[in-house]
C-alpha cells in the first residue's frame, strides 16, 4: 500500500521531486520505506503541502463522485488516508487546513 501511495505523490508532484531525492525510481521501488527514507521524504515535502493540496483538489474535480463540497470533503480524505506514513502527522493536518480552505463554497463544474 505504502508503494502505491508514494507513486500516487510522484504523479501528483513529480519523480524528480519524490523519488529522486531517495535513490528510487518507478522501475525500482521498495513495498515501504524505510524510516530514513520517510524522514528524507517528509523533510523534501515540507514546501510542497501547497502544491499536494491543489493537485489533490484537482483530482477530486476530475472525479465523478464528487458532485458538492461534502463528496470532495470525503474523497479528500480517503486520499489523504491512502497517504498513510509518508506524510508527518502535522503535515497531515497542514494539508488538511488547506484542502478544508480551498473547497470553502466550492461548487464542482
Amino acid at each position: 500500500m505504502e508503494r502505491e501511495a508514494l507513486l500516487h505523490l510522484a504523479r501528483m508532484l513529480g519523480e524528480e521531486r519524490v523519488l529522486a531525492p531517495l535513490g528510487l525510481s518507478r522501475q525500482h521501488l521498495p513495498p515501504s520505506l524505510d524510516e530514513e527514507q520517510r524522514r528524507r521524504l517528509q523533510a523534501r515535502l515540507e514546501g510542497e503541502m501547497g502544491r499536494l493540496a491543489r493537485a489533490l483538489l484537482a483530482e477530486a474535480a476530475a472525479s465523478d463522485d464528487v458532485t458538492d463540497r461534502p463528496s470532495a470533503l470525503a474523497y479528500l480524505e480517503d486520499r489523504l488516508r491512502s497517504l498513510g506514513r509518508l506524510l508527518s502527522d502535522g503535515q497531515r493536518s497542514q494539508l488538511w487546513e488547506s484542502l478544508l480552505s480551498l473547497t470553502e463554497g466550492w461548487e464542482k463544474g
